[in-house]
């Protein structure tokens, strides 16, 4: 059993006594001492991936709300009636869900705003807008960081191939490889057309998704090595 496991497991149960009859409070302690590892959204981010579909909506909603938005308004402006209404719909699709609300939205609201915290420093530390190109665009700093932030998000919290629902084959007898992950079970990164940002956006993404995976990992080695150590001692 992975970490990620162990930890759901423990958030969900109805009793955290810690004796050598019960030790689903153990995870708990041990992600909380990770966390720094992690850049302290390690256990937000175990949380939130694990947590269920309704998380992985609201994400993507998140994302796409601004898209969904801009689309509208060209249709109005080219008085594309049927076109407006599919964009309307879009709309009101994506306000509903963002407007979710439950333990599960409101965990995620956090890791949301700690994650835009987060990209928002590294694009400055990076310089993805470059001083000499400062005065002229600088002031769109704020929402390429959202931007990128939101959609890296949205694809980690919900990355399993959709052609093969996550089992990395299209058929078993005979098996199949599925071709859209090659078998990797996890959907290819998004593209520029996909997400309908800029090719330097979407390669900033991608970073970001990078990071994201490499900050769960981390913070899962650990937590089990914690984990590990918290057994021994009680053993």
């Amino acid at each position: 059993m992975g970490f990620a496991d162990r930890y759901m497991g423990a958030l969900g149960a109805s009793n955290l006594l810690d004796d050598e009859l019960h030790c689903k409070a153990e995870p708990l302690q041990a992600a909380a001492l990770a966390d720094r590892s992690a850049r302290d959204i390690g256990a937000l981010l175990h949380r939130v991936k694990y947590a269920g579909t309704v998380v992985q909506k609201l994400a993507h909603s998140v994302a796409t709300h601004e898209r969904a938005e801009r689309e509208l308004a060209d249709a109005m402006r080219q008085k594309n009636a049927a076109r407006e209404a599919e964009c309307r719909q879009v709309v009101e699709s994506n306000a509903a869900a963002c407007a979710t609300t439950g333990s599960e939205a409101a965990v995620f609201r956090s890791l949301y705003a700690a994650w835009c915290e987060i990209v928002a420093k590294k694009g400055a530390e990076r310089h993805w807008i470059k001083e000499a190109d400062w005065p002229k665009i600088g002031h769109l700093a704020p929402a390429m960081y959202r931007r990128v932030a939101e959609h890296s998000l949205a694809h980690y919290l919900d990355d399993v191939c959709k052609s093969c629902r996550g089992t990395g084959a299209t058929s078993t007898k005979p098996l199949i490889v599925c071709k859209a992950c090659c078998g990797s079970r996890k959907q290819q990164l998004p593209n520029a057309a996909d997400l309908k940002i800029s090719t330097y956006e979407a390669k900033l993404v991608a970073e970001m998704i990078s990071e994201l995976i490499a900050l769960e990992q981390t913070h899962a080695g650990v937590a089990s090595a914690k984990l590990r150590d918290q057994i021994m001692r009680c053993a």
